[in-house]
């Protein structure tokens, strides 16, 4: 359940490693390295610079870096002084980052980017090669002991079509990193690399676990580095990665490679299903140490299946890790049989217990101390949760959830659109690619272009990667979508020529 302590101040925790390993790498980058003291220094003058900038406990602030290092740096600065975080990915769509910081009531934007441009927000310009080299005192009074306001706020795809505002604490964030390592062991002689940017929460995850941990994170220069090469050169021991990074990976190997990533004791994709074909791909060419992970931004790290586990079982995605109660109900809420298909629920001291602003949504997926992700799985004989995909209509695009409702809702807006429906293209690589069907408006005239342009300024990643203009959406008289024959409409449009 929820974890209802007091809060502790997750800054505090790179100070212990600070205290403990001074001089030990805290971050390798493509050019130097940065120690745990040096991290903290940094740290601590970010934070009286965020402090002195008129930045209090409980202001939520949106951050979007082009410097790793600097977004690192200024997310635990937050953190220290008591303050939300609000990552914003660069190249999101101008209208989808304006209603992204209204709703998270997004107060100002720290960034290292001269001109960027939030929806008019003030802008505070964050370097930190100007902070390391600043002779100013730090003031230890920054820091807030008792954190009340969350850490962080995730932004996630909603079933009605509003997005969710994810609140995380220190406390619960803590209490994810405590599961994660107790399971992965994580240790000071790990060097732990994401192909995923800090951007993004698994990234955010993964970074502050290593670092918790003593161990080291390696930075580079995403657009010009070959993570294979990356990791030989590093020694890189922990590898997370999204499923289509791992597809990449394996498609650019020569033929007859084998376990060339011979560093690694951990390869962890994420954000998506991670087929039985692409394990066994991975086994063959890049490492035997492959670890399948199940998880939600409202729970963090729910199960983990190790590379025996991999070996063994086919779609397991391992045992619920040790203080996490994962069970497989039917829909009366009733525990099912062993081998039984229902829908999961979860109860984890990583828990959130609510959606911000949204009572709806919170009443649906939190239930008797319980999130229900709205998955299906079941158990085998030893234990292990088989994930069976989900029990509504969301989609998972390269570890993106899509609902279609969230789709249909924003291509309603266009003033040409008279109907929509949103159905899956499936795709060995992608998973689930969104695909929206239109009926327009009599007389109205609109290119699929322009629609897509449409779409993505609000939607962003989420957004459809085609649109199909038919001259009515099949329904029945009440309305109900005849997923069947749009099906094969679309199918017959997708195959034919444009």
């Amino acid at each position: 359940m929820p974890n209802n302590e007091s809060q502790i101040n997750l800054a505090d925790e790179l100070s212990k490693q600070a205290s403990l390993r001074p001089e030990a790498t805290a971050i390798n980058l493509p050019a130097g390295r940065v120690s745990f003291r040096q991290l903290e220094i940094l740290i601590w003058r970010a934070a009286t610079f965020l402090y002195r900038s008129g930045i209090r406990p409980g202001d939520v602030i949106a951050l979007t870096f082009a410097n790793e290092l600097a977004s690192i740096t200024t997310m635990l600065a937050t953190a220290r002084i008591g303050a939300t975080a609000f990552s914003v990915p660069r190249g999101s769509p101008s209208v989808l980052q304006a209603e992204m910081v209204a709703e998270a009531k997004v107060r100002i934007l720290a960034t290292d980017i001269a001109d960027a441009d939030l929806g008019g927000l003030p802008r505070l310009l964050v370097d930190v090669g100007i902070l390391a080299k600043d002779s100013t005192s730090i003031d230890t009074s920054v820091r807030d002991k008792h954190p009340q306001a969350p850490w962080l706020i995730i932004t996630g795809s909603g079933s009605t079509g509003r997005p969710k505002q994810i609140p995380i604490t220190h406390s619960v964030f803590h209490s994810r990193m405590v599961l994660y390592s107790d399971q992965i062991l994580t240790s000071p002689n790990d060097c732990v690399a994401s192909l995923i940017h800090s951007d993004f929460t698994v990234a955010k995850n993964q970074y502050l676990n290593a670092l918790f941990a003593g161990a080291s994170i390696c930075l580079f220069d995403r657009a010009n580095t070959n993570p294979i090469e990356l990791c030989r050169r590093k020694q890189v021991t922990v590898l997370y990665a999204a499923v289509i990074h791992v597809e990449q990976l394996i498609n650019r190997l020569p033929g007859g490679s084998k376990n060339v990533l011979v560093s690694l004791r951990a390869l962890m994709p994420t954000g998506s299903i991670v087929s039985d074909r692409l394990r066994q791909r991975v086994l063959e060419t890049l490492t035997p140490n492959l670890y399948v992970r199940y998880g939600t931004n409202e729970t963090g790290s729910i199960a983990l299946a190790t590379p025996q586990d991999v070996h063994a079982i086919s779609g397991t995605v391992g045992r619920p890790l040790s203080g996490v109660q994962v069970e497989v109900v039917a829909a009366d809420g009733m525990s099912l049989p062993t081998g039984d298909i229902g829908q999961i629920r979860i109860r984890s001291p990583g828990m959130i217990d609510h959606y911000l602003d949204d009572d709806d949504a919170t009443k649906r997926a939190f239930r008797d101390g319980w999130f229900l992700p709205g998955d299906l799985g079941k158990f085998t004989p030893d234990g292990q949760l088989i994930f069976l995909g989900r029990a509504d209509q969301m989609m998972i695009m390269d570890g993106i959830n899509i609902y279609p409702t969230e789709i249909e809702t924003v291509i309603a807006r266009h003033p040409a659109v008279r109907d929509s429906a949103v159905i899956p293209l499936h795709s060995a690589v992608h998973q689930d690619i969104p695909v929206c069907a239109v009926a327009l408006h009599q007389g109205e005239n609109v290119t699929e272009e322009e629609l897509l342009n449409f779409a993505f300024q609000r939607l962003g990643s989420r957004y459809p990667r085609r649109i199909i203009i038919l001259e009515q959406i099949p329904r029945t008289e009440q309305g109900k979508l005849l997923l069947h024959q749009l099906s094969q409409e679309m199918a017959v449009r997708l195959r034919s020529p444009s």
